[in-house]
């Protein structure tokens, strides 16, 4: 059984070039679950 994995960010470029730089599965993950907050009705983390 593989891992799950679930990205949330609002830069569609950071979501992107995790999902395609990472090589998820010989990291035992699934190919992960991508989600943007702004589009996906959540609120964004505030700054740190």
């Amino acid at each position: 059984m593989l891992l799950k994995a679930l990205i949330v960010d609002d830069e569609p470029t950071h979501i992107q070039g995790l999902v395609r730089y990472i090589k998820w599965q010989e990291l035992g993950y699934d190919d992960p679950v991508t989600a943007n907050p702004r589009f996906a009705g959540g609120t964004p983390c505030p700054s740190s």
